[in-house]
Parts: C-alpha cells; sequence; structure tokens
C-alpha cells in the first residue's frame, strides 16, 4: 500500500512537472504578473524666456485589480488578518464564495467615504469583470500618502495606487487659446498642445512585474523594462511678461467699453515672430467655461480704412501715383458717373496730396486712387499681402477669411477700397501691417521659437520664414512716411508715444449682423493698426474692439483702440529696452520722389 501511494504521488508530480507545466505555468503568471505602463513625461512648454506655462505634475489613481480581488489565497490571508483567525480556520468554515463577497464589502466599506460614494456604487465597481476599474483620479502626493496608509492599515488587496501625471498650466487663464489644452489621455487636443503634439507627447515605456500571494512584487521576476522617452521642451515666441500686460490692459478696458469681442496682437515685424496674443471672451481653465476659439485667428470681420493701405501701396508701387500726387476728394460727397453709387466722407476735403489722403482717411480719395490701379491688380495686391488666406501659423481654427473676387456689383470696388465686402483676421493684418514696416516682405507669422530634447540638445522649430516681396522697399517706406502723419496730424493721433515715432492707421466700420444679414445702425469695429519706432520698427501691434459701447461722436478706431495701441506699443518699447529718442529729422523718402 505504501508502494502504491508513493508510485501514485510520484505519477502525480510528473504529470503536473511534466504534462500540466505549460498550463499551470501560463495560468500562474496570469494570475500574478501585471504588465504596467512606464508613462512617458510631456514635455513643457515655456515662453521665449523660459517662463513655465505648461508641464506635467505627478499625480495618482486608484484602481481594482480583478485577478487580485478573485484571488482565494490573497484575499483568505487579507480576509483572516482581520477577523484575527488562522487561515485554515477561515477556509474550513466559509465557502471561497462567501469569503470573496465578505472580503469585498469589507473593501467596499473601507473606501465609500474618502472616495465619497455609496457604499453600493463601490461593490458594483469591485465586482466587476473588467481587468481594471478605476476608483479616483487625480490624487496629489499628499492624499497619496494618506490613501497609502488606508490601504495597508486595512489590509487591501486588489486596490492599488498607480502613478500618473496631469497637465497643469501655471498661468491659469492667461493665453489660454495659444496653449489649448490636452484631452484626458494626455494628448493636445487644441492650441500648441495639439500643434506640438508630436514633439511634447514623447513615448510610452513598460514592464512586466509578479506579485507573491500577498500582493507584494517580487523583484527577481520583474520582466525586461523598456524605459519610455519623454517629450521635449517647446519653447514659444511669446513674451510672458508682454502677454500678462496685454491680457490686463484688455480686460480693463473690456470693463469700459463692454465690447462683443476685444483682440490684440503683438508681433515682431522682422521676423514674424507672435510676441503677444490676446482676446476677450476666452476660454477660462479653472472655470472651464468660455469661449475656445482664438479669436485673433478665427474670426474675420470688415476691417475698414485700415484696408486702404493695399489701394496706396499698390498705386505708389505701380506708380500709378507720386505721394505728392494732387486728388480732389470732392469736398465730402462723391456720386461716381459710371456706377451711380454714392460716396461720403466724414469732412469737407477738396484738393489733397495721396499722403494727405490717408492721413484724413478719405473713403472718396482712396477710391480715385484704387480706380487708377484696376481691379486685377487691386486683387492682386491684397492677395500679396495675405488676405482672402490663411497665414499658416499652425494653430488649429484659422479662417481665411473673405476676398471678393468674382462678386462684383458696380459699388463693390468703392467698397473694397475702403475696406468693406472683404474679410480679415487680426492676425492677417499684423503680417500686413509688418510687411510695412520691415520694408515690403511679408512673413509667415511664428508662435514656437525652439524645441529642447530632454538631453538639453536644442533646435530653432520655425525660423523666420519670408513669404514673398509685396511691394518695393521705397513704396514700403514711402506707405510708412503717410502713416506716420496719420499719427501726427491725422484720425490717429491719440496713438502716438512720447519720444517715439509712431506709424499707424485707424479703422472704423459698420457692423454687419450675420443673422440679420444687414448693418446694424449705431454698431462698429473699431481698430488701429500701426508699429514703433518708425525708423526703425522693432513691434508691430493690431487692436479691434468689436461693437464697443461709447457715444456716437467716440466710436471711431482712432479713440477707442489708438489709445489702446499706444498704451500696449509703450510698455512693449520699454520691456524690449528699446531707445527711445525721436530724431531731429527723419528721412524716409523724399516726398516728391518718383515712386518707382
Amino acid at each position: 500500500m505504501l508502494v502504491l501511494g508513493f508510485t501514485g504521488i510520484t505519477w502525480r508530480l510528473v504529470h503536473l512537472h511534466v504534462k500540466e507545466h505549460t498550463q499551470l505555468s501560463h495560468l500562474a503568471a496570469k494570475m500574478r504578473q501585471v504588465k504596467q505602463t512606464l508613462p512617458a513625461r510631456r514635455g513643457s512648454i515655456r515662453d521665449l524666456h523660459g517662463e513655465l506655462l505648461a508641464h506635467d505634475q505627478a499625480v495618482y489613481e486608484l484602481h481594482t485589480d480583478s485577478v487580485h480581488l478573485n484571488e482565494i489565497h490573497l484575499v483568505s490571508r487579507r480576509l483572516a488578518s482581520l477577523k484575527k483567525i488562522p487561515v485554515a480556520e477561515l477556509r474550513r468554515t466559509e465557502s471561497d464564495e462567501n469569503i470573496l463577497k465578505a472580503y469585498r464589502h469589507h473593501v467596499a466599506e473601507v473606501l465609500a467615504k474618502p472616495l465619497q460614494m455609496p457604499h453600493e456604487t463601490v461593490l458594483t465597481m469591485l465586482d466587476s469583470k473588467k481587468p481594471e476599474t478605476v476608483l479616483c483620479k487625480d490624487i496629489s502626493d499628499e492624499d497619496h500618502d494618506t490613501w497609502k496608509h488606508t490601504l495597508d492599515h486595512e489590509h487591501i488587496v486588489g486596490v492599488y495606487l498607480r502613478a500618473g501625471t496631469q497637465r497643469a498650466y501655471p498661468a491659469k487663464d492667461r493665453l489660454t487659446h495659444v496653449l489649448g489644452d490636452v484631452t484626458f489621455s494626455n494628448t493636445g487636443n487644441w492650441g500648441v498642445e495639439a500643434m506640438m503634439d508630436e514633439a511634447l507627447a514623447g513615448q510610452n515605456g513598460e514592464q512586466w512585474v509578479e506579485r507573491d500571494n500577498k500582493g507584494r512584487e517580487l523583484p527577481l521576476y520583474r520582466g525586461k523594462v523598456v524605459e519610455p522617452e519623454h517629450g521635449k521642451d517647446v519653447f514659444l515666441s511669446i513674451d510672458m511678461h508682454l502677454q500678462d500686460y496685454v491680457e490686463g490692459v484688455l480686460e480693463q478696458q473690456c470693463k469700459i467699453y463692454n465690447p462683443k469681442k476685444a483682440i490684440v496682437v503683438l508681433t515682431d515685424p522682422n521676423t514674424g515672430s507672435i510676441l503677444a496674443m490676446a482676446s476677450r471672451p476666452h476660454y477660462e481653465r479653472d472655470a472651464k467655461t468660455g469661449m475656445w476659439r482664438n479669436l485673433a485667428i478665427s474670426d474675420p470681420y470688415e476691417p475698414g480704412s485700415t484696408f486702404k493701405l493695399v489701394s496706396l501701396c499698390a498705386a505708389l508701387d505701380m506708380g500709378k501715383v507720386r505721394i505728392d500726387t494732387p486728388i480732389f476728394c470732392n469736398n465730402g460727397h462723391y456720386e461716381d458717373p459710371v456706377g451711380k453709387f454714392k460716396l461720403r466722407d466724414d469732412e469737407s476735403i477738396g484738393t489733397v496730396s495721396v499722403e494727405d489722403v490717408l492721413v484724413h482717411s478719405s473713403n472718396i480719395g482712396i477710391y480715385k486712387i484704387a480706380r487708377q490701379v484696376g481691379q486685377e491688380d487691386f486683387l492682386s495686391y491684397a492677395w500679396r499681402f495675405g488676405f482672402g488666406q490663411k497665414t499658416g501659423i499652425g494653430l488649429k481654427g484659422e479662417n481665411a477669411g473673405y476676398l471678393n473676387i468674382d462678386n462684383w456689383t458696380n459699388p463693390t470696388f468703392s467698397r473694397m477700397a475702403m475696406g468693406y465686402e472683404v474679410s480679415v483676421t487680426p492676425i492677417q493684418l499684423a503680417m500686413a501691417i509688418g510687411a510695412i514696416a520691415n520694408g515690403g516682405v511679408l512673413m509667415k507669422p511664428s508662435i514656437v521659437n525652439s524645441v529642447a530634447s530632454p538631453d538639453g540638445t536644442s533646435y530653432r522649430a520655425v525660423p523666420p520664414s519670408p513669404l514673398h516681396q509685396v511691394c518695393k522697399a521705397r513704396t514700403a517706406a514711402l506707405v510708412k512716411q503717410a502713416l506716420v502723419r496719420v499719427v501726427t496730424h491725422g484720425t490717429g493721433k491719440q496713438a502716438a508715444i512720447p519720444g517715439v515715432t509712431v506709424a499707424g492707421k485707424t479703422g472704423t466700420s459698420q457692423r454687419y449682423n450675420d443673422d440679420k444679414h444687414c448693418y446694424e445702425e449705431g454698431h462698429y469695429n473699431t481698430s488701429f493698426v500701426g508699429f514703433a519706432p518708425a525708423e526703425n520698427p522693432k513691434v508691430a501691434c493690431v487692436v479691434l474692439m468689436d461693437d464697443p459701447k461709447a457715444g456716437r461722436s467716440e466710436l471711431y478706431g482712432g479713440k477707442v483702440a489708438a489709445p489702446i495701441f499706444a498704451e500696449i506699443v509703450h510698455e512693449a518699447l520699454d520691456h524690449l529696452s528699446v531707445e527711445q529718442i525721436r530724431p531731429t529729422h527723419v528721412r524716409l523718402a523724399d516726398r516728391g520722389g518718383d515712386a518707382q
């Protein structure tokens, strides 16, 4: 009988170790092994000077492990410890089903209060057939220690803490439209987060770990580790000092004028770099409410008189007029003999030079100049300035605006010459005025300055990208000369900055209601575009106040937007340490010289 007994035991051992070895090993590994993801750290986003704007911060999540919650040996040991009885006694007096059930009730009772969930809800999550269920996310470092103590003290197995990351934005409600946001899986959703997602994301690593019957990791059986590749850091062209100042000014002016929209774009005209870009309303990150659209690139509007730069530049560049060519402005009232439409100026102007047509912002005078250019060439120059097409800044939601090419009626040419029947975005205007400032070159706007790898190596992500020559450098100088006089003697006097030569143009257009398909009486878009110092431009700026609330006599770009421009540009020049000394004589171009 002894021989037969030992023979049977031997046969069974051979059967288990040889015939069923593969199957049992796989089953044991499945019960004990867990594949862990080693998350890659998403790269940070910083401003031009390295100030932190977005980064990953360590957080934890509490999750279940259904294999361990249903492993009778693991659960029996923990439940026996809680009842303070031997494991053998527990297994003898209770069925496996009752042991598992009792243990899950205990876990649910312990976790319900800190999770702020009903006991039944937690129990349902513990009973889930899914491999794992996340019970709580975004647990801070401080709360992590509390949770760990609770799990250890209450002999809980099958519920674990796992390290993770959460995207944090130290700038809070500043720069929200530009930075954008990430999805729940920490991938870029919009803004720079989406635009630079490939560089920021990195690559997750992984490792297999094996636990003993008490749920402790067995380091000797740790599988192959694939280290994560952390994301790269992205440095923006944004100067956070200027960004914060611009947004503060916008918030202050919105309280005064209560506009439907308020937008500012501040750029370096020589490189196309965006130094600040802000709008109201915007997305409020803390409250997770507000407007997601970046209004500076997404919402076109009829620019009004700021678009007169196209007609003037085209006529000078083609040699149709000179800067001192006399233009009769019909004393403020004009009826076209062919088209039978009427034009009106706000002031009675007789015969003035081409330059003074811009200085006084004469609708009649600019139409007469545009008429010498001709329809085809006028549209060509508007296209050269970047209107009717996306700038290519790279952010989601950019709008190309509208350039009326085919649907022309008798008054269309006159309307377009003074900034109607055409729609532009503030970013397009910023690049257009930048082309005048830098000598006639249209630059591609850039929001990203450089990218740095985790090892410290960096490269220029988007070098300055000149698109094409809009006009001759001499033509740009002549237009610049006229823009300076707009500020010193014309409609833009409130854009003046003491000690600085400012060039710019006011814009006022009646607001079009898309829902009612008509212009709203008494409602206007007021804007100002310009740059400084005129002799060596360092910053260009666009200010738009959409439907500001004020008296009718105050609803002009020169009275609403120009002072905002002056305040922002003055701060920008101070911050950039630009020498603010007005020369005794600035000779931008010979007033009587050949426009060619």
